[in-house]
């Protein structure tokens, strides 16, 4: 008799538990939503697609924006060609942050863009292994560049990674690049090329001088003029079919605060 009755008092519980459940799940998502920090309706993450010069800084601003919102913030890093040629393919993003505006144009042209604006720019540089005998020089003066460094160089790949293509055009504009072409390593990013230098896999890279400062396994012996290539220009970018979470991050990035993150890491912000 005790047996049933305890088996009838377990049945309930699994049958009012169950109740419950459908009753939470009957709430308008405005109700379920409260107290977890999203903005009823909006989905529970934003999506960045980042340049990968930009993934330590965008990191920093998502963290603190997380921290503010509870929305938690998904971050894919690659070159800014390739992160173009996938929003372009339906990839689907709420921000884009791009490390030049050719490729922004690029998302733009495609009706892929609701809004944008310039975030910060950079510096081009070349860096070796740290412990490398080539002490720093003035790339205007003394030996050319491809007499300096005797073997490999790894730098973005010109034709999709920002970074190369303004390393391209700085060596161009000192007549190197024909010289060099065949020593040249193209990566996928221009992160891929700094792993390279930290791993002494080349002599030498060509790198945005936020990527030196970030690493610790490498050198700047050299720094290209600005006027040896286009404007470093990176721009925040607002997606056609961004959620108001991904609305708030846009904003977000372009704060008084998230300036501050971009200053420590040696970007130029405004007018600098």
């Amino acid at each position: 008799m005790t047996r049933d009755v305890t088996m009838a008092m377990s049945g309930a519980r699994v049958a009012g538990l169950g109740l419950c459940v459908l009753f939470f799940l009957s709430l308008p998502s405005t109700l379920r939503a409260a107290g977890t920090g999203e903005v009823p309706g909006e989905p529970p993450e934003v999506t960045v697609f980042a340049a990968a010069s930009t993934a330590d800084v965008v990191q920093e601003v998502a963290n603190a924006f997380t921290s503010d919102t509870g929305v938690s913030v998904r971050i894919s890093t690659a070159g800014s060609g390739t992160l173009a040629q996938q929003l372009r393919q339906g990839a689907d993003a709420d921000v884009y942050v791009s490390a030049s505006r050719r490729w922004t144009v690029f998302v733009t042209d495609q009706g892929l863009v609701r809004e944008r604006a310039v975030l910060f720019g950079n510096r081009l540089v070349v860096v070796v292994p740290t412990g490398s005998p080539l002490q720093p020089f003035d790339l205007a003066t003394g030996a050319p560049l491809p007499e300096r460094v005797a073997g490999r160089i790894a730098m973005g790949d010109p034709s999709h990674v920002p970074a190369g293509r303004y390393g391209r055009e700085a060596l161009e504009s000192f007549g190197w690049y024909g010289e060099l072409t065949d020593r040249i390593l193209a990566t996928a990013d221009v992160r891929a090329a700094l792993r390279l230098v930290e791993l002494g896999e080349v002599d030498a890279g060509i790198v945005y001088a936020t990527d030196a400062i970030a690493s610790s396994r490498v050198t700047v012996v050299a720094e290209f003029p600005t006027t040896a290539h286009d404007p470093i220009e990176y721009h925040r970018v607002l997606l056609t079919n961004a959620s108001p979470s991904g609305e708030r991050f846009y904003r977000a990035l372009g704060s008084d605060d998230a300036q501050d993150v971009y200053r420590r890491a040696g970007f130029s912000v405004g007018r600098e």
